[in-house]
């Protein structure tokens, strides 16, 4: 798999509302359903978290574009600055999203 390739369902991906997240238009699927205590009763948090899923593929991407920007313009910079900091946490959500290291 190279850089570019992805092992999550591509998105979009959009909270419908009762608390599901559904993959890509028109593929009718559920990439998850969230439940809450007690069970089947739809809270404003549990929709809250439907949509901060239903973005994560557009985060991600965001997060991509944002380091290889970062690198682009200042490389690899050491910790400890504002801008190092950032990439390193930039890099660290990537890591995260697609199962490397936190």
């Amino acid at each position: 798999m190279n850089a570019n390739e992805t092992k999550h369902t591509p998105g979009p991906w959009i909270a419908d509302g009762s608390c599901r997240v559904q993959g890509p238009i028109g593929h009718g699927y559920d990439i998850c359903r969230l439940v809450s205590v007690p069970f089947h009763v739809n809270t404003a948090s549990t929709e809250a978290n439907a949509r901060l899923i239903a973005a994560a593929p557009d985060m991600l991407a965001a997060c991509k574009a944002a380091h290889a920007r970062y690198v682009s313009m200042w490389g690899e910079l050491a910790s400890g600055s504002p801008t190092g900091d950032e990439l390193a946490a930039l890099a660290s959500a990537i890591a995260l999203a697609e199962g490397g290291a936190e």
